[in-house]
C-alpha cells in the first residue's frame, strides 16, 4: 500500500509543460531531480545526463534552473508557515485579551473599597506584562524567522541538517556573529571538500565551527590571477589589495572554495 507522498513545485512543472515537447521533457527531469532530493538519492551531473539523454552542459544548466526554483519554492513555504504561526499567535493573544474578567462573589462589605483597588492593580499588571512579553515576542519571532531561513539553507545544502529543535536552541543562545556572516560561513563549510564528515547544524553552532569560515582575508583567483584581500559579507564584496572591488556572493565563494580557487589567509601572509 502506497502511503508516502511529497509536496512538489507544481507551478514550475506546469509552466515547463506548456512549452511543448522539450518543455515536457525538462518538466519530467525536474520531477526526477526534485524527488531524488526529497528521498536523499543524490546523483552526479553525468548520471542525469545519461538518465535524461542530454549533454553534460545542458544538464548542468537544467540543474541550475531546478536548484533556483526549489530554493524559491522552499523559501515561499517557509514564509507561508511563518505567516501562519504569526496569525495563530496573534489570534490567541487577542482572544486572551478579550476574555471577560470573572465577577467577584466574595461577600466582604467592610473591605470592598480596598479590594476594589487591589483588583484594579492586579488588572493593570497583566497589561504591563503583555507589553513586555510582546516586545520579547517580537524579537523572538524575528530570531525564529532568521533561524527558519538558516535551517532551510543548511537542509538544501546537505542531507545531514540534524534535529531542528536542537539547532534552534543552539541558535537562540548565539550572540557572537551576525546572521548574514553565519549564512556565508555555512555555505562555505558545507562546500568545503577538505572536510569529509560534516556536522549537523546544532553541532556546527555548538562547536563554533563557523568562526573558521567567516571570511575576513582571503586569497581568491579572479580572471586567472590570484588576489589577496578582504571580504565584506554584508555587501557581498571582495576588495583586493589594490582597492578594486568585485561582487562575490556566498554561493560563488563556495564554488571557488570547492574548485580550489579560494583559500583563507591567516596573519599577514600573501
Amino acid at each position: 500500500m502506497r502511503i508516502h507522498y511529497a509536496i512538489i513545485a507544481t507551478d514550475y512543472y506546469i509552466e515547463l509543460c506548456e512549452r511543448g515537447v522539450r518543455g515536457r521533457q525538462k518538466a519530467g527531469a525536474f520531477l526526477m531531480y526534485a524527488m531524488d532530493g526529497e528521498l536523499g538519492n543524490f546523483h552526479t551531473v553525468r548520471f542525469y545526463a545519461q538518465a535524461w539523454g542530454r549533454s553534460v552542459s545542458t544538464v548542468h544548466e537544467w540543474i541550475k534552473d531546478f536548484d533556483a526554483e526549489l530554493d524559491r519554492f522552499e523559501a515561499a513555504r517557509a514564509l507561508k508557515r511563518a505567516d501562519q504561526k504569526r496569525y495563530a499567535e496573534k489570534q490567541t493573544e487577542q482572544n486572551e485579551q478579550q476574555k471577560p474578567n470573572k465577577p467577584n462573589t466574595t461577600k466582604r462589605p467592610l473591605h470592598r473599597k480596598q479590594q476594589h483597588r487591589t483588583e484594579q492593580n492586579e488588572q493593570q499588571k497583566p497589561n504591563e506584562d503583555i507589553l513586555i512579553y510582546d516586545d520579547d515576542s517580537r524579537d523572538g519571532n524575528m530570531r525564529r524567522k532568521l533561524f527558519d531561513d538558516l535551517y532551510m539553507i543548511y537542509r538544501i545544502n546537505t542531507k545531514n541538517a540534524g534535529s531542528r529543535e536542537d539547532a534552534m536552541q543552539a541558535y537562540m543562545r548565539m550572540d557572537d556573529v551576525d546572521h548574514k556572516a553565519l549564512v556565508t560561513s555555512i555555505i562555505l563549510y558545507l562546500h568545503d571538500s577538505s572536510v569529509e564528515r560534516k556536522y549537523n547544524l546544532a553541532n556546527f553552532i555548538k562547536n563554533r565551527v563557523y568562526l573558521s569560515y567567516i571570511p575576513k582575508r582571503i586569497k581568491v583567483t579572479v580572471d586567472g590571477s590570484q588576489m589577496v584581500g578582504s571580504y565584506d559579507s554584508d555587501r557581498e564584496v571582495f576588495t583586493a589589495g589594490d582597492g578594486t572591488e568585485y561582487h562575490l556572493t556566498p554561493s560563488r565563494l563556495a564554488d571557488k572554495l570547492a574548485s580550489g580557487e579560494l583559500e583563507f589567509v591567516f596573519g599577514e601572509g600573501a
